[in-house]
């Protein structure tokens, strides 16, 4: 009996804090030297958080749209990458692959959807231009330099042809 009040009175100690504060605040979000006028992804407050203390939404396979002409089995969003920045997203997923699995040269890196374990390339339901999409999100990027943009590649290509896309 005994063991079970101290456990409660310590539960008490570590939660009553955190009750009483009314909210969580960290030393980041609280700098008084952020600029009012600077907005990163959307929120002043963020300008001062380091990377792992934001959330970031992402879009899996974000190129993978019915907007870019990719669509059932391949789709993942009805809208392409204006309309996801538009909406905040600044985490992008894409997966690069070869247009035609017989023909690994440069010149025919795609973004699609899919894996190549079919016997065929996912390309088959789909594919957008890599440097076409990549030179798009470079010009949003450019246009707001203050937002951090994450970029996550599930690449199926040679690292030489990832390389030459970028």
């Amino acid at each position: 009996m005994n063991n079970t009040v101290i456990s409660v009175l310590v539960v008490f100690i570590f939660l009553l804090p955190g009750c009483t504060t009314g909210s969580f605040s960290s030393e980041t979000s609280t700098d008084e030297s952020i600029d009012s006028e600077q907005v990163c992804n959307g929120l002043a407050v963020l300008c001062s958080r380091s990377y792992d203390d934001v959330t970031f939404p992402e879009t899996h396979n974000a190129f993978a749209t019915h907007e870019d002409g990719i669509f059932y089995p391949a789709s993942n969003h009805q809208t392409g990458l204006y309309a996801q920045w538009n909406g905040g997203i600044r985490a992008f997923m894409i997966d690069t692959h070869y247009e035609n699995l017989n023909d690994e040269s440069q010149g025919t890196v795609r973004l699609c959807h899919g894996d190549d374990d079919r016997g065929t390339s996912p390309c088959a339901y789909g594919s957008v231009d890599a440097s076409v999409w990549l030179t798009n999100l470079a010009d949003l990027m450019a246009q707001h330099k203050e937002d951090i943009v994450t970029l996550l590649v599930q690449n199926y290509v040679q690292p030489d042809h990832l390389e030459n896309v970028f």
